[in-house]
């Protein structure tokens, strides 16, 4: 952008303010011009956030100068930009991936619940926790009923569907501040945080009447499983 500072209905200063001020003009290169050789004027116009300014008259010469280099700047903006966008969508890929690889080091690949190491380990930090600073939490063990006749009638892809299907209906079905696992083939263990022995009960036969109501669909043929829980409390002391 190429400007004379004194014109008629609106001056520079104006128009290089009004496009520094719009993104899309912020790096566009704007170059005053004037025949005033006044201090304040320059000051003026640079703080707005000119790129150059030239007195009139001028060489031809010593203009198209000018114009390049600030064109050269502009290209080098662009290119540092781009250097930078592409840099930003590496880190978010960076990010995500990290944050994919955080969770398959602490789930079950296949049913997506925490894995053995994981709530085990988180069991421990809570009893602690709960040593120290007191509190409750419930713990509810369970596993299929007859799970091996899943595997042994259908196959084990439907066992595997079977191992999934239950999980998601568990995961439904608990708070986010509950911490659910898979310990063993087809055993689970659920962390109520917060939650007494009594309320845990309530939990559990809820899950309970849950799954055995619901029914997977496989090959044609409607598939129902059914678990046993057992459920324990901890407190300060115990």
């Amino acid at each position: 952008i190429i400007s004379d500072l004194f014109m008629p209905l609106k001056d520079g200063f104006e128009t290089c303010k009004m496009f520094k001020e719009r993104e899309v003009f912020k790096h566009v290169p704007f170059i005053a011009l004037t025949s005033a050789s006044n201090v304040e004027n320059l000051k003026k116009i640079l703080a707005l956030g000119a790129n150059d300014f030239i007195h009139k008259p001028f060489l031809v010469d010593e203009f198209v100068a000018r114009v390049k280099v600030q064109l050269r700047v502009s290209q080098y903006y662009k290119e540092i930009q781009k250097h930078t966008e592409e840099e930003e969508r590496l880190n978010r890929m960076l990010i995500d991936m990290n944050e994919k690889l955080n969770k398959l080091v602490v789930t079950d690949h296949l049913t997506g619940a925490f894995n053995r190491r994981y709530t085990i380990g988180y069991i421990e930090k809570e009893i602690e926790k709960t040593k120290r600073y007191g509190g409750i939490f419930s713990l509810v063990m369970f596993d299929i009923d007859n799970f091996k006749r899943f595997n042994d009638t259908y196959g084990h892809q439907a066992g595997d569907g079977v191992l999934k299907f239950v999980c998601k209906i568990i995961s439904d079905n608990i708070r986010k501040s509950d911490v659910f696992g898979r310990i063993g083939g087809e055993e689970f263990l659920l962390l109520l945080n917060e939650t007494s022995l009594n309320c845990g009960k309530i939990v559990a036969e809820k899950i309970r009447e849950i799954v055995a109501i619901n029914s997977l669909e496989y090959e044609g043929e409607k598939l129902t499983a059914t678990i046993s829980l057992g459920l324990t409390e901890y407190r300060e002391g115990d």
